[in-house]
């Protein structure tokens, strides 16, 4: 991912974050570069097995959990 100057609401963080150590990738995926915090959301760089860098999204809050599925889900069904 390009480097960007955070804005005042998004702070970067270690790459993978903290509650990210404990995932294990897919073979020949790697964690990326950028992990940024904004919000109840942590944007978190991974590189998949074709070099391609992807998002993920995910809260480092547990109580957040159902949060982020119903607007995945709700995200998920528009066009």
């Amino acid at each position: 991912m390009a480097q960007r100057t955070p804005t005042t609401d998004q702070i970067s963080t270690p790459s993978p974050a903290l509650h990210l150590e404990s995932w294990t990738l897919p073979p020949g995926w790697s964690w990326g570069d950028e992990a940024i915090q904004r919000e109840h959301r942590h944007y978190q760089e991974v590189v998949d097995a074709l070099g391609r860098s992807l998002s993920l999204v995910s809260v480092p809050d547990p109580r957040h959990g159902d949060w982020l599925k119903n607007e995945a889900r709700a995200l998920a069904h528009r066009n």
